[in-house]
């Protein structure tokens, strides 16, 4: 078990410095070549304003992009704290809607602080209302699935079944973020960051439970959190 901690734990740290790093990067506008770039890689060399692939391609990353919206993501989270209140798992769902909670709040508070632009040299193919820094669905997605998935492996004893769960949970992050620059909506630089914050949102959350499991369960409290032995 000190194990996963010292990992979960490096983990958090390796994905805030990369975030750190990719701050950088866009305050100097270091990272612009590669943002446009890798935005042009997703557009036909014919036409910059079509994106590769049939109607029906463009149509399920559409579908994708939305399994970070704050309307799913607010669904899933419902379900699943309607799920641990039939086993009367009561902290879990309090630490659920904190946790997922405060990451939204953490999201809209970077986007007010940096104040980048959307990109302007493709058509966008999904309607946005914010800034651009760091991807609200990229963070959002990474933030609430890895959560869950961490909480929810707290219940599960079957090793093979917790790395399905959690694999599912990054696609899931992966897919969503990627067609956030699909869409023409976020620069690369964008989503990365919202994955490194995410990603270290949910393993601080996940490295919580377990502290607070441990001293829970001297009261005899424990498996409101799930077990301590992740």
């Amino acid at each position: 078990m000190e194990n996963q901690v010292r990992v979960v734990s490096t983990g958090v740290i390796v994905a805030l410095a990369l975030f750190v790093a990719d701050v950088l990067l866009v305050e100097t506008g270091r990272v612009e070549a590669f943002d446009l770039a890798v935005l042009e890689w997703f557009r036909s060399t014919a036409d910059i304003n079509d994106a590769w692939g049939p109607p029906w391609f463009e149509e399920a990353a559409g579908e994708i992009t939305a399994l970070g919206s704050y309307s799913v993501i607010l669904l899933f989270s419902l379900i699943a704290a309607g799920v641990l209140a039939i086993y009367r798992h009561t902290l879990a769902i309090v630490f659920i809607g904190v946790a997922i909670s405060g990451g939204a709040i953490v999201s809209s508070v970077l986007k007010l602080l940096f104040e980048r632009a959307r990109p302007d040299v493709v058509e966008h193919m999904d309607t946005t209302f914010t800034y651009s820094f760091p991807s609200g669905h990229a963070l959002i997605s990474a933030m609430t699935y890895l959560t869950l998935a961490a909480v929810a492996i707290r219940f599960i004893n079957n090793t093979l079944a917790r790395r399905y769960l959690l694999g599912c949970a990054v696609l899931l992050t992966a897919l969503v973020g990627t067609s956030r620059v699909y869409l023409g909506v976020h620069w690369p630089s964008d989503v990365f960051a919202g994955w490194c914050l995410g990603g270290a949102w949910a393993g601080a959350s996940w490295l919580i439970a377990h502290y607070l499991s441990l001293r829970v369960s001297k009261g005899g409290m424990g498996a409101d959190l799930g077990e301590s032995d992740v």
